[in-house]
């Protein structure tokens, strides 16, 4: 089609009529092959293609040079769906062809590699899933060569060391496998080379790459390179970013990165490296990120007076750095991120944390710091994120901690403080998210708490306090998501007052001394996602209106004094995942409704009066993972189509548990266990 529309457009054209004809007809032909072949009909611009005028500078993204040859090709993100035709190969004066951000298919043809004209190919953002060809390598003056993120495959070709010209190579986010060939070391003009996101690119690094020494950035994270990182790149003294993480490199950290003067960035985090972090790296002057998170370096961190002017990024988190935070720290007065967590650093925290006014980001989680929390934290104006949680902080929470205005997040939690909660963090009008939950947390729960200006989250779980949920003026606390108040001492009524939070997705009290009855408000709240108020003295039927939590993926009342009949409506709860009722006075026969719960998961009814027979329904959920049905009064059999869940290896029920001597395993292997009535005997298997 696309030839007898060529002799149609143009009706001078004779391919007998000399090799000029025949030329422009090649270059026609293979421009109508690329549109056809790639449905130009559906392209985002199809201007003037396939028509009777000359494509130079007519036809969208056709440029050609002062004598009408055809030079670049540029039809990036315009809808182009299909397989780059052979028939390419007739522009014999292509430089640039540039096709990324499209949906072709298929490889790149192997006839492009006679186009020894070409300076610039892009092709990446595609759906490319073939390799690459061999035939690359004879584009000896090809500049850039792009290829990322799409899904070809195989070996990168020995052919690319060929390409002597190329100063940019971009082969990042595919699916390549196997080393890096060693003649990929003869491209000597090679500034870029970007191999990220393959994940199957293993062994070593070859050493020759040490020779590129124009080499700018070099990106080789999320593969499965292997062994030391090569010292023969201590040649690469002009590199700008070295990103190599989430790879298998071991042994010690290069010495020489101290000598690179313009390295910007260095990333070896999620990698098995070892070893002392060498002081020379941090005297590398133009340095401004460093991440060697996740590896197992040890020793202290040698951080001076004169260190790392320009960083503003240094995460040393998750290694087995040791020692105190030298005092020297402060002197990284650039510094915005600073991630020294999961270590095992030790001591008092160092008061010249406070002398960091730029520092936005915080983390000293999981460590060994001891005593009282520095003061001198509430004078880093510009902190965001702070996190000192899992450490054996002890003392006072320090009320300079309100100072922080622009502070959004405070995490203190796993600490030691034995102490009440200090009111003036309630002024912090930014703060969105605070945790002190499991941190020996006495007193009562400050009215103050239920009044923040913008708080969403407040954890303060597996704490002491004690005393009754304060009543306060006006809604409070409105923008809260999420309040965790399980496991402490509190007592009294449920507070009718967070009905009004209408925001409100997470409501645990359990596994305190509240009393009375459920409000039946909390169900209704219109954003709630989870509700957990086990493990109290709460009475009562069960809640009414349930049925207008479509939202609820958790609900745990058990155990409590709650009584009456599991309401039909609980069918409505689709969304739900979770149901623990365990350990109450429900009775009556469970509704057949249940079986509408098809995302159900976890199914606790232990330790109730339910009678009646397991609805057949029940089978119907094949995402149920654990029932319990023990200490009840069910009677007749475990319904065939539950058993037929609980027997199909594909799906993932592996606890059903019921109670001996009264409903029946009458399939073999169906119930996983079963009890007797006391719950501390110990469980059989069933036939």
């Amino acid at each position: 089609m696309a030839l007898k529309d060529i002799l149609d457009n143009f009706p001078t054209l004779d391919p007998d009529n000399g090799d000029a004809d025949q030329l422009l007809i090649n270059k026609l032909y293979a421009l109508g092959t690329f549109f056809y072949s790639t449905n130009g009909t559906y392209w985002v611009d199809r201007g003037m293609w396939a028509t009777d005028d000359s494509p130079c500078g007519v036809w969208f993204g056709v440029f050609c040079d002062n004598d009408d040859e055809i030079t670049t090709v540029d039809l990036q993100d315009n809808g182009l769906f299909g397989r780059m035709p052979s028939e390419l190969r007739a522009l014999t004066r292509l430089e640039t062809f540039l096709v990324a951000a499209n949906f072709l298919t298929g490889g790149i043809p192997s006839q492009l590699g006679e186009i020894v004209s070409l300076r610039v190919l892009d092709v990446s953002d595609n759906f490319l899933d073939q390799a690459l060809p061999t035939e690359l390598g004879l584009l000896t003056v090809l500049d850039h060569l792009g290829a990322s993120s799409n899904s070809q495959i195989g070996t990168i070709p020995t052919q690319v060391g060929l390409m002597q010209n190329l100063a940019i190579l971009r082969l990042d986010r595919n699916q390549f496998s196997g080393p890096i060939p060693t003649e990929a070391g003869n491209l000597m003009n090679l500034e870029r080379l970007y191999l990220q996101g393959n994940g199957f690119l293993t062994n070593a690094l070859p050493t020759e790459l040490g020779q590129l020494t124009g080499l700018l950035d070099l990106v080789a994270t999320g593969n499965a390179f292997t062994g030391s990182f090569p010292a023969e790149y201590e040649n690469l003294v002009n590199l700008e970013n070295l990103v190599c993480s989430l790879n298998l490199f071991s042994g010690p950290l290069p010495k020489y990165f101290g000598g690179f003067p313009n390295l910007r960035y260095i990333d070896f985090g999620n990698n098995d490296m070892t070893g002392p972090l060498p002081p020379s790296l941090f005297d590398t002057p133009s340095l401004e990120e460093l991440d060697l998170a996740r590896n197992k370096f040890t020793g202290t961190i040698p951080v001076t007076e004169t260190s790392l002017p320009s960083i503003i990024a240094l995460d040393l988190g998750g290694n087995e750095l040791s020692g105190a935070i030298p005092d020297s720290i402060s002197a990284l007065q650039e510094l915005i991120r600073l991630d020294l967590s999961d270590n095992d650093l030790v001591g008092e925290l160092s008061t010249a944390l406070g002398d960091m006014p730029n520092l936005e980001f915080l983390y000293l989680s999981s460590n060994s710091f001891y005593n009282s929390i520095p003061s001198e934290l509430g004078q880093m104006k510009s902190l965001v994120e702070l996190y000192l949680d899992s450490n054996t902080f002890s003392g006072t929470i320090p009320a300079a901690l309100a100072q922080l205005g622009a502070l959004k997040t405070l995490s203190l939690r796993a600490n030691g403080f034995v102490t009440s909660l200090p009111t003036e963090l309630a002024q912090m009008s930014n703060l969105l998210e605070l945790d002190i939950g499991e941190a020996f947390i006495t007193g009562t729960f400050p009215i103050e708490y239920t009044s923040f200006p913008s708080l969403q989250i407040l954890r303060l779980g597996t704490n002491l306090l004690t005393g009754r949920y304060p009543l306060s003026d006006g809604l409070g606390n409105a923008e809260l998501v999420v309040l965790d108040l399980s496991d402490n001492i509190m007592g009294g009524a449920l507070p009718k007052p967070l009905a009004n939070l209408v925001n409100l997705e997470t409501l645990w009290l359990d596994g305190n001394d509240f009393s009375g009855l459920l409000p039946g408000a909390y169900v209704s709240l219109p954003s709630l996602r989870s509700l957990n108020v086990g493990g109290n003295v709460l009475f009562g039927e069960f809640p009414t209106g349930i049925g207008l939590a479509l939202k609820l993926e958790e609900l745990c009342l058990g155990p409590n004094f709650f009584s009456g009949s599991l309401p039909t409506d609980i069918g409505l709860l689709t969304a739900l995942r979770k149901l623990d009722l365990k350990t109450m006075y429900m009775n009556g026969a469970l509704p057949t409704q249940i079986g509408n719960l098809q995302f159900l998961e976890r199914l606790d009814l232990s330790t109730n009066k339910f009678t009646g027979k397991v609805p057949t329904e029940l089978g119907s959920i094949s995402t149920l993972q654990e029932v319990l049905l023990w200490d009840n009064k069910f009677g007749g059999s475990v319904p065939g189509e539950v058993c037929a869940i609980a027997q199909d290896p594909a799906l993932l029920l592996d606890a059903l548990v019921v109670d001996c001597g009264g409903i029946e395993c009458a399939v073999p292997n169906c119930c996983s266990a079963c009890s007797t009535v006391k719950r501390t005997a110990k469980c059989t298997v069933c036939l």
